[in-house]
């Protein structure tokens, strides 16, 4: 639960700070100025995005390892027929 609000607690302060920034620049130079600010986080954001891409919690590869039915390549149980 405290990992959850300091999360939250980070997002608020953050949100204000860009909120600050964003203001006092459009406010000086005008609307043009706004992809200048908002693009250099994007680019973070993509690259934290493509190195996380096909990553998997442990307990997942491990379930995934165990599962006889994906290294069999069946999806569904199979079902008897009469």
């Amino acid at each position: 639960m405290r990992r959850a609000s300091s999360s939250t607690a980070s997002l608020y302060v953050g949100s204000g700070i860009q909120s600050i920034c964003l203001g006092f620049l459009v406010e000086r130079g005008g609307w043009q100025w706004l992809p200048v600010f908002v693009v250099p986080f994007a680019l973070v954001g993509f690259l934290f995005a493509l190195k996380i891409w096909n990553n998997l919690p442990d307990a997942t590869k491990k379930y995934n390892a165990d599962d006889k039915r994906l290294k069999q390549g069946l999806t569904l149980p199979e079902i008897p027929l009469p």
